[in-house]
């Protein structure tokens, strides 16, 4: 998904790849660990039904090691290569489940919702009930029977004739030519630009302004302060001692540039969560 000229829409949706690490683990560990870690008991201190539970150091410290499975203590204890063999009743588990619990951990060990919910939501966590997963923004799109290519007019139209109005009359190119430039770039047309736009009497004219706006490193400039300005972005500290922030310059920059360069969203919101 391309995202110029909807910065501002900061939907932060997984994609679809498969099945996901934690949903391929998830069974394995309610099937096999969660009773003796977190269910009916909490042998060693090891509370696996959360993350918070994963991560938190037991009586033999760290069993887990968020993104590197051969680090983790988890593993060696399910592989039977250090005491005690987890799960302690049962047999050991397959190579296929061991596999799938490593590429869990691998991918930083997610929990999408506890393994167990003990008298409702855990505190801090968010249960997404099959009603939530319904909402609007977590839907494919869907075709209302207006067409595949129906454009926004169309919804803007329905709603107009709902309350008895219409559209303005279409702008003059002038006009066209300074409220695009403004928009995308938060600057005015030179005088050559409108003269060569007005002078321009090819079919797509318009499309060609357009194209010219977005590949200007001005149009980063400008709507990338949306995505600044909501990340809460400043070159000085603020409150009490106001002191410079010398390098935040370089995630101004990395906006800027990513929008510019038309990087998808999901490349880009992953980029910032991973720190990078």
């Amino acid at each position: 998904m391309r995202w110029r000229g909807c910065i501002f829409v900061l939907l932060l949706c997984g994609v679809a790849r498969g099945e996901k690490p934690f949903d391929e683990a998830k069974g394995i560990l309610v099937e096999n660990c969660v009773k003796c870690h977190g269910g009916e008991k909490t042998k060693g201190e090891f509370d696996l039904t959360s993350r918070e539970g994963l991560l938190h150091p037991g009586s033999e410290g760290a069993n887990v090691v968020p993104g590197k499975a051969g680090e983790s203590r988890l593993m060696k204890l399910i592989r039977h290569a250090d005491e005690p063999h987890m799960p302690q009743k049962g047999e050991k588990l397959s190579e296929l489940q061991i596999e799938k619990i490593g590429r869990w951990i691998d991918a930083g060990a997610p929990y999408d919702a506890p393994l167990i919910v003990k008298g409702g939501a855990p505190k801090g966590h968010a249960v997404v009930t099959e009603e939530d997963r319904q909402w609007w923004a977590f839907r494919p799109i869907a075709d209302h029977g207006r067409g595949a290519h129906a454009t926004i007019d169309a919804y803007i139209n329905q709603k107009l004739n709902e309350k008895w109005l219409a559209l303005n009359p279409p702008a003059d190119r002038r006009k066209l030519i300074r409220r695009a430039t403004l928009d995308l770039t938060g600057l005015p047309p030179t005088p050559e630009e409108i003269d060569g736009f007005l002078n321009d009497q090819s079919p797509n004219a318009w499309e060609k302004v357009v194209d010219r706006l977005l590949a200007s490193p001005r149009y980063g400039e400008r709507w990338g302060r949306h995505w600044l300005d909501l990340a809460r972005f400043a070159e000085s500290h603020g409150y009490e001692q106001d002191y410079d922030l010398p390098a935040a310059y370089h995630y101004r920059d990395f906006g800027m540039r990513a929008l510019n360069a038309d990087m998808p969203f999901d490349r880009f919101v992953r980029l910032q969560i991973a720190g990078d």
